[in-house]
């Protein structure tokens, strides 16, 4: 497998893959996983579970009429772990301009590469990079609140992704 690697915050779950995303069982004892189930999308860049772990998202590489190409935002609820309950929960939450790995912020919020917007002073091209936020990743559908333009970078700007940390794996706690 290639692509993207999560596990989810009570290390009883991991998610893997890139063009065939596969979500698994895990026993963070013996690190045997089981009961895979693969999801109904393509092309990840970015994975990530809520808090609770009751939601996945995961940001796939598209390309939408009218809309150009970039991230497609889709959220799972993983409530009932079996396929066609999972498969039938996908919910597309948000399009980005551009494509990036998802991270858990210390917040409890989920973060990725959002939106450039480009903007003229005198004769000078400017862009204004924003980083995107889940503001509620335990609300299911669009109530929990995709923000595409919610962090300005200030001129700086994101070339592949943010860092992939895995708190609860390291031992950290943000709460």
């Amino acid at each position: 497998l290639q692509g993207s690697m999560k596990a989810g915050p009570a290390n009883d779950k991991i998610c893997v893959g890139m063009s065939c995303p596969t979500l698994l069982n895990f026993d963070n004892f013996t690190g045997v996983s089981t009961n895979p189930i693969s999801l109904p999308v393509s092309n990840i860049t970015g994975i990530e579970f809520s808090s609770s772990g009751r939601y996945l998202y995961t940001n796939s590489d598209t390309t939408l009429s009218g809309n150009g190409s970039g991230g497609l935002i889709t959220q799972f609820d993983l409530s009932n772990y079996n396929a066609s309950s999972i498969a039938g929960s996908k919910t597309v939450i948000g399009f980005t301009e551009n494509t990036s790995s998802l991270q858990i912020g210390p917040d409890d919020r989920i973060y990725c590469w959002g939106h450039d917007t480009t903007y003229q002073i005198s004769s000078q091209t400017l862009s204004a990079f924003y980083l995107a936020r889940i503001e509620e990743p335990d609300s299911g559908g669009v109530a929990c609140q995709f923000n595409p333009s919610v962090v300005f970078l200030q001129g700086n700007y994101i070339r592949r992704g943010l860092p992939q940390i895995t708190p609860n794996i390291l031992g950290l706690t943000f709460r």
